[in-house]
């Protein structure tokens, strides 16, 4: 089966079946990068540490 859609919706997807798929055999086939933007001051208005 080829399923597309990120690593963490493939386990949502897979947790109620266990006994139809196994967790074991799932293999990513495409894992992207990902990172945190954000600006100086959050929007709580604290500081960000390291950016000012």
């Amino acid at each position: 089966m080829a399923y597309g859609g990120s690593e963490a919706m493939m386990v949502d997807f897979v947790a109620p079946m266990p006994d139809r798929i196994d967790p074991g055999t799932v293999q990513p086939l495409y894992l992207r990068p990902a990172a945190d933007l954000v600006g100086p001051v959050t929007p709580d208005g604290s500081r960000v540490y390291g950016t000012c």
